[in-house]
């Protein structure tokens, strides 16, 4: 069959080979290059919506953290918080009177900071003086008073409220030590963190820390509402992005 075709056919046919080839190869290696640039755009601009939420996140919790030590150093201070509980004072050292409304004070921050509520407290959780009437104060963070008592701590996200704690130690001229608690509404740093847009359908942006030897998810999954919460911190797992970050990395 092939013997009836003539040489001209053949060097036509043989380029036409040639030709599609070199098109074929040349297809092939333009789309891997724009695979490449897509994935590397891609990558830079997931690289710039994390870069940009974490700062306006840090932003957030430099700010609630600038205010504890505002008020820490305040006239608040100044003050023996249990001069109202007579059980108390009989322990506590004598301490000149301050003319320095504490129950006032917390209101006043609460205003101007748009706070849900502020609380002082004892060491063992009870409310001396606050925006809100309780006799003890609760919250499922059990690290929360021991950690807020020596130094600033965050709790983590109460779902049922929606709320973030954030508790500070309070020093006092006479040597008394009681706790500054704050209760900050989440919802709008949920909102802002729980925006997809620029993550497709199933990117999300998350927030955890480390609690002991587990990663601690702050807010909800995107996709899977049964996923665990928590997971260990040296798991193998998808988490490791995380991980890394919670070792200083990025």
């Amino acid at each position: 069959m092939f013997k009836k075709v003539n040489i001209s056919t053949k060097i036509t046919g043989l380029v036409t080979l040639m030709v599609l080839g070199t098109v074929f190869a040349i297809s092939y290696i333009s789309f891997n290059v724009n695979r490449s640039t897509i994935l590397e755009r891609y990558n830079e601009n997931l690289e710039l919506i994390a870069l940009n939420r974490a700062t306006y996140i840090q932003s957030y919790f430099n700010n609630i953290l600038n205010t504890i030590k505002f008020i820490q150093v305040s006239g608040i201070s100044e003050t023996n918080p249990y001069r109202n509980n007579d059980e108390e004072a009989l322990t506590e050292p004598d301490t000149p009177s301050v003319n320095f409304d504490i129950s006032e004070y917390l209101e006043n921050i609460k205003t101007q900071y748009n706070f849900k509520n502020l609380y002082l407290l004892s060491s063992d959780g009870e409310v001396l003086y606050g925006t809100e009437e309780k006799e003890k104060f609760q919250i499922f963070d059990a690290s929360f008073l021991s950690k807020s008592l020596e130094d600033v701590y965050f709790s983590l996200l109460q779902q049922s409220s929606q709320s973030i704690y954030a508790g500070g130690p309070i020093r006092h001229r006479n040597g008394q030590r009681t706790i500054l608690a704050i209760e900050l509404d989440g919802t709008y740093l949920l909102n802002y963190i729980s925006d997809t847009n620029g993550l497709g359908e199933t990117g999300e942006c998350l927030i955890a820390r480390q609690i002991g030897e587990w990663i601690q998810y702050q807010i909800p999954f995107r996709g899977d509402t049964l996923l665990s919460d928590r997971i260990p911190f040296d798991s193998t797992s998808n988490a490791k992005p995380i991980k890394e970050a919670l070792l200083g990395n990025t």
